[in-house]
Formats: structure tokens, C-alpha cells, sequence
């Protein structure tokens, strides 16, 4: 999900050598352009495709796997048992795939309580496309599947409010501290935070 390279780009003025995948090709030439002005076009690779499909030597590129894949909002997109399986073949030994996620831990049919008509009529989805679907208990199950470790640090608990009504920023900023001292003192609020970062590592061979 290297959308309008802005991840990439800042990687490649660090020092790494970057490939930012994405399924918008438009998207993607936003991205080679913002790495042209920024000077980094020699570090930055873009490819338009899918991950689920994602071969580095299929596209051209001189290696098979990385040192670190990072992605922000991308695997509630995913065909997740395609996408999992692929990630742990691109992942290089010891190497960890770090990605930013919405959560949300809720029985099933309180997920089609809150997509009801009647519901969102009200208080409209947050997101882009139709399949879009925040990650839950079975997904993080099926990461176990793929990956040996597994670990997810939460944030976000008041701050889910913003699904419902326009927070001010002052206001996001004084419920996130809030929310930060609430998930460091009572750890079993952890299930009900809005967003979570989820690390990947150590496939499992044949899974």
C-alpha cells in the first residue's frame, strides 16, 4: 500500500534501499514523482501490484526477499490467507512485517449491527471500499497460522469516538493521552482499542 510514497520516500532519505507496492497505478506516479523531488528516485522502486501476487523477480527486481516490509491500513484490504502466505516468502531471515490496523473485537453480529442501514444512516462507515473490514479474532488467527510470532501493541480507546462524530484536534490529543495511561494501566481494556500495530515474524514453512 505505498499509496503517494510518502512512507517510501522518507525510508529512502534514511538510508534504505526501498520497493513500495500498490494496486493504483495513478496512485504510484504520484509516488515517483515525490521521490524525483525529494532526490531519492535511485533508492525508491515502485511496482504496481498486488501483494497477494508480489514476486520481486517476476517485476524485474534483482532479489527475492527484505529486510523489513512495513505497511499503514493495507491488510484489512488483503485476501489475507494469499497475502499472509506470500509476506512470510518475501520476509528475509529474521526479518518482521510491521503494520498499522483498525480492530475491532466484537462478536459477529454486533459487526452487522453496526453496518446496518438502520445504524449508519446515522453514524456513517469510515472507509474507502465496499470489502473493507476491520481486523478481528479470526484474522489474528490465521496470522498464527502463517507466522510464528505474532504480537499486536493496542491504541485508541476514547478515540474510537471519532468514528461516530468529528473530534477537534485538542480534543484527539487529550483522549489519547487519556487512552494511552487507560491501556498502560488496565491492560484488559486492550480488546476494546480502535487501532492496533501488529508485527509479523518467523513464518511457518509449509503452512
Amino acid at each position: 500500500g505505498a499509496g503517494g510514497g510518502s512512507l517510501a520516500v522518507w525510508r529512502a532519505l534514511q538510508g534504505a534501499e526501498v520497493v513500495g507496492i500498490d494496486i493504483s497505478g495513478s496512485i504510484l506516479d504520484v509516488a515517483r514523482r515525490r521521490a524525483k523531488v525529494n532526490g531519492v528516485d535511485d533508492r525508491v522502486t515502485f511496482v504496481h501490484c498486488p501483494v497477494e501476487t508480489f514476486s520481486p523477480r517476476a517485476e524485474g527486481l534483482a532479489h527475492d526477499d527484505y529486510d523489513a516490509i512495513i505497511g499503514n491500513n493495507v491488510v484489512h484490504h488483503f485476501e489475507r490467507d494469499e497475502a499472509l502466505s506470500n509476506l512470510g516468502r518475501l520476509l528475509a531471515p529474521g526479518a518482521v512485517a510491521v503494520f498499522c490496523e483498525p480492530v475491532l473485537f466484537v462478536p459477529e453480529w454486533m459487526r452487522r449491527v453496526r453496518n446496518s442501514p438502520l445504524v449508519t444512516r446515522r453514524f456513517p462507515m469510515h472507509t474507502h471500499t465496499p470489502d473493507e473490514r476491520s481486523l478481528g479474532a479470526e484474522d489474528f488467527a490465521l496470522m498464527r497460522r502463517w507466522f510464528h510470532h505474532v504480537e499486536w501493541q493496542p491504541f485508541q480507546l476514547l478515540c474510537r469516538l471519532q468514528n461516530f462524530v468529528e473530534l477537534s484536534d485538542p480534543a484527539w490529543h487529550r483522549l489519547e493521552g487519556i487512552d494511552r495511561r487507560l491501556l498502560r494501566s488496565l491492560p484488559f481494556t486492550a480488546r476494546a482499542c480502535r487501532m492496533v500495530v501488529v508485527t509479523l515474524g518467523l513464518p511457518r514453512e509449509g503452512a
